[in-house]
């Protein structure tokens, strides 16, 4: 029985109630109909939006009609596009949303980096596509096809849904069985306070076990979000014969040659001089060639090959990810002249480049502006006893790691101008049901001697930053008990201080904040980071060093080098980040580091009255601070003399 909502609608399309619209579009037969079949027969490309208006031609794009089929194919869950510009990656995933309206309905949704962007889509590329068909245009139920532009738009029969990455309510509420992202590698890391938009996003789908979702983007970096998903899947590449010798090779631009003496890229652009040069017979194809050969081309997938008569030789990786790789040598729409051109205007401009490559080759960028070995760790030790303190400290913090099963942990003893000491470290086994108890015992509370021989003097952590992404309730229950402890979290956009902290804690009646509530720091990484790169590997005798001992294992110096980092670019933007050098190495460690570090510069303004008093006394005027009690150390006792209050409760 058909939405009653319907009869009281009196629009008329293409001389159709909706009643009639909605019967006819509801209860007509489906065949097996493929993909780019139903493409070819139903998609009309408007003259508004299109360079070649009119009916779509397959012919145009060979290498999409593999990746349009492969959608309709049951067995295939995701697909996957890492393309270039002027390809044809959106038209084609458009050409799938039209064929799931018309031939396979189910809730869907069209999600960009941005909602003013998908929305744009939607008025100038979506509704033509839709009043252009008349296929499409029954199955808009008696609204004007120009509020295809609204967050929710009813179809017949299914609903379509527009979403931007930066918008999380949207991403987050209704289930669809297709999912559609697009430029993936533009979205944001976090949707405001939010996981990953894309996370987000593929939630949605969970509850169907039909479901499909399409992800196309030109690529970025190498750890880019379109990157990383294409080699999950089975990798294909297409491959096009030579039409001189019919050897099949992927199109790269390596093998785009010019003469000898021609570098004006408008020269070159103009009187299209340029060729590709094919990889085996090394004759010139022209770009009158390249029809064909797309025509002929194949799609190769991971542990397949392809022999001159185009047969494919061994069996394609299997599974439900299929994905495609395709640059802009393979554009209908480009001359082999305008793709070198365009590399010739842009090679010497770092940002230039990048796009060119990001864009036209669909090949990811990667520039390490800084980075450290292991081995460079390990050769850059001072001289003085692991688990003893130096002379020259004053304060021990730690960083710790809280994990669903272990604990790890950094203690690091600071001096003046902030150098440091690695003191110990190390991973704790820490079940859910004990609590923070390992903390307590094996960190907390632990003193540790200062000096050669100890001389009577010890030293017990003044203050602990704990990482509460995990076992969050624990953490937060186990720093409302120790006043040396903080709880702490990255921030997911550059703050504008080092580190900011917030009351989590709030009345239940009045809803205000509790001024003894809970507070969470939230932390600048990127800031700590470059704190500790720019010290670390400094001379062992350095007066701002960042210092190891000489028993550090290589498990340590591993992940605390586990990232570097590099300059990203997007188009005129260019900025700086750090990540990891192997996608899931471990770096618990280094996180520790940092939050230790984050500690030590909590108490920075402490450390300088600490360091100025205790160099104005002889070592034997000093006080003995194995009396202090756990929650009142030497530190703490003489801050508190020097009129410094207490920086446990001290404010940013």
């Amino acid at each position: 029985m058909a939405d009653k909502k319907y009869k009281y609608i009196t629009h008329i399309i293409r001389g159709k109630t909706p009643w009639e619209a909605y019967q006819a579009a509801a209860w007509k037969p489906r065949g097996r109909m493929k993909v780019s079949e139903w493409t070819a027969n139903n998609r009309v490309l408007d003259a508004k939006n299109s360079a070649e208006p009119g009916r779509w031609k397959n012919s145009r794009t060979p290498y999409m009609i593999e990746v349009m089929d492969t959608f309709g194919n049951k067995r295939i869950e995701e697909i996957t596009f890492m393309g270039s510009t002027q390809v044809s990656k959106t038209e084609t995933m458009f050409n799938m949303m039209g064929y799931t309206v018309d031939q396979d309905p189910g809730p869907l949704m069209y999600v960009k980096a941005r909602e003013d962007d998908t929305f744009s889509d939607a008025h100038n590329r979506l509704r033509p596509m839709f009043t252009e068909s008349e296929v499409l245009i029954d199955h808009v139920p008696g609204q004007a096809p120009e509020k295809l532009t609204q967050k929710e738009f009813r179809l017949i029969p299914c609903t379509f849904y527009f979403a931007g990455s930066n918008s999380p309510a949207a991403l987050a509420s209704k289930p669809v069985r297709y999912l559609f992202l697009d430029e993936t590698d533009k979205y944001p890391r976090f949707s405001g306070r939010e996981a990953s938009p894309i996370k987000l996003a593929r939630h949605r789908t969970r509850t169907y076990w039909n479901r499909k979702i399409v992800k196309i983007s030109t690529p970025t970096t190498k750890e880019g979000y379109i990157h990383q998903e294409y080699l999950k899947s089975d990798q294909r590449r297409y491959y096009v014969p030579c039409p001189h010798c019919g050897h099949y090779q992927i199109l790269l631009f390596h093998n785009i040659k010019i003469p000898k003496d021609e570098r004006e890229p408008g020269r070159i652009r103009e009187l299209r001089i340029a060729w590709y040069e094919c990889e085996k017979c090394k004759k010139k194809i022209r770009d009158h060639h390249k029809h064909g050969m797309l025509n002929r081309g194949k799609w190769v997938g991971d542990g397949q090959k392809i022999n001159t008569l185009g047969e494919l030789v061994g069996e394609r990786k299997t599974g439900k990810h299929a994905g495609f790789w395709v640059n802009a040598l393979y554009s209908p729409w480009l001359t082999f002249s305008e793709i070198i051109a365009e590399f010739l205007e842009a090679k010497d401009d770092d940002a230039d480049l990048m796009d060119f490559k990001n864009s036209w080759l669909a090949e990811i960028w990667e520039e390490k502006a800084e980075y450290k070995e292991s081995d460079q760790v390990l050769a850059n030790t001072a001289d003085y006893t692991p688990g003893e303190v130096p002379e020259g400290a004053v304060v021990l913090t730690a960083g710790i790691d809280v994990q669903k099963y272990y604990v790890y942990y950094v203690i690091r003893a600071w001096g003046a101008n902030l150098r440091s000491w690695l003191i110990d470290e190390g991973e704790l086994d820490s079940e859910p049901e004990d609590g923070l108890d390992a903390v307590k015992e094996n960190i907390m509370g632990k003193q540790f001697n200062q000096g050669e021989n100890g001389n009577g003097r010890k030293l017990g952590i003044a203050l602990a930053n704990i990482d509460s992404g995990y076992r969050t309730s624990e953490v937060y229950g186990f720093v409302s008990l120790y006043p040396r402890t903080r709880a702490v979290k990255g921030a997911s956009r550059k703050p504008i201080r080092p580190y900011v902290s917030n009351i989590i804690d709030v009345h239940p009646v009045t809803g205000q904040r509790l001024k003894r509530g809970v507070r969470v720091w939230t932390l600048d990484t990127e800031f700590f980071k470059d704190f500790i790169f720019r010290r670390m590997g400094l001379d062992p005798d350095h007066e701002r060093g960042w210092h190891v001992h000489g028993d550090i294992t290589l498990d340590y110096a591993d992940q605390i080098t586990s990232e570097h980092k590099i300059t990203v670019r997007r188009g005129r933007s260019e900025w700086e980040e750090w990540q990891p050098k192997t996608k899931g190495a471990k770096n618990h460690l280094w996180d520790c580091e940092v939050y230790a570090a984050a500690a030590a510069h909590m108490l920075k303004h402490n450390i300088n009255v600490l360091v100025k008093q205790l160099e104005s006394q002889p070592p034997g005027a000093r006080p003995d601070p194995g009396q202090a009690g756990q929650n009142e150390n030497w530190v703490t006792r003489r801050v508190q003399a020097s009129g410094g209050g207490s920086w446990i409760n001290r404010g940013n």
